[in-house]
């Protein structure tokens, strides 16, 4: 401990300072509350809509091939993943919008070549 007085540094069990003689008050030790911020877990990444994924590769492949059914089956999984992006806010919004533009295109020119064969 030391002296409050003078600065003189002597043991714990003094009363009085050998020094300058004043009287050495106990020092009472005060407890500082612990305070602890707030740590906000992060937020799961958002993962991929598979439907939307996979509605706009069947679309896609639909328009290379002109494939009517693939047109149709990627028009139905795009909406699907529409819905789950929206719904779930997952990833995948503009697989999904794309998806269902190829499809309509696809579905478009898929009945366009059957009438053209047709006539």
């Amino acid at each position: 401990m030391f002296c409050k007085n003078c600065g003189t540094e002597f043991s714990d069990d003094v009363k009085i300072c050998p020094s300058c003689g004043a009287k050495v008050e106990e020092e009472v030790a005060v407890e500082q509350p612990v305070i602890q911020a707030a740590v906000e877990e992060p937020a799961a990444p958002l993962k991929l809509s598979i439907k939307a994924l996979v509605g706009f590769i069947v679309s896609l492949v639909g328009i290379l091939i002109l494939a009517l059914p693939c047109g149709a089956a990627g028009a139905i999984l795009s909406g699907l993943g529409l819905a789950e992006t929206q719904s779930k806010k997952a990833k995948g919004l503009g697989f999904a919008i794309a998806g269902i533009i190829l499809a309509v295109v696809d579905i478009v020119f898929g009945f366009y070549n059957i009438i053209a064969t047709l006539l």
